[in-house]
């Protein structure tokens, strides 16, 4: 079996999320025998937001966030001039199974800088339910 060692400042984790301004609350808190009213309510109006970052064991390293959603070349952007002035060579960079992630331009972009990149395994609902079910 392989042995070896990796360098916990040589990770950088990177992540997406996005979020639409106009989400109405369904819920909320009042006190107990009172009625909860919201006039705030934006209903459907407003715009998507996409957030992206990187994550090293000294916090964020590269952010952005934009309008609309992340795709390949919203990606690569956010690599090129976002992510790889912050990287050093031997950084390793983790992510999900997105299939932007995937582009060959991407992986191309990271270890021209000397950085690698690693995948996280895919999704497995069955492991979640073996930590909740300890």
């Amino acid at each position: 079996m392989w042995s070896f060692t990796i360098d916990p400042r040589n990770l950088v984790f990177i992540d997406e999320t996005g979020i639409h301004l106009g989400m109405t609350r369904l819920y909320g808190r009042a006190p107990i025998g009172e009625r909860l009213y919201d006039s705030e309510a934006p209903g459907d109006q407003g715009k998507n937001i996409s957030l992206i970052g990187g994550m090293s064991i000294d916090g964020l390293i590269a952010t952005m966030s934009l309008v609309g959603s992340v795709n390949t070349e919203v990606f690569l952007f956010y690599i090129q001039e976002i992510l790889i002035p912050q990287l050093w060579i031997g950084a390793i960079i983790v992510m999900d199974n997105l299939p932007v992630h995937h582009a060959v331009v991407v992986r191309e972009a990271i270890e021209a800088v000397g950085a690698k990149v690693v995948f996280l395994p895919p999704y497995s609902g069955f492991l979640s339910d073996e930590v909740r079910a300890e």
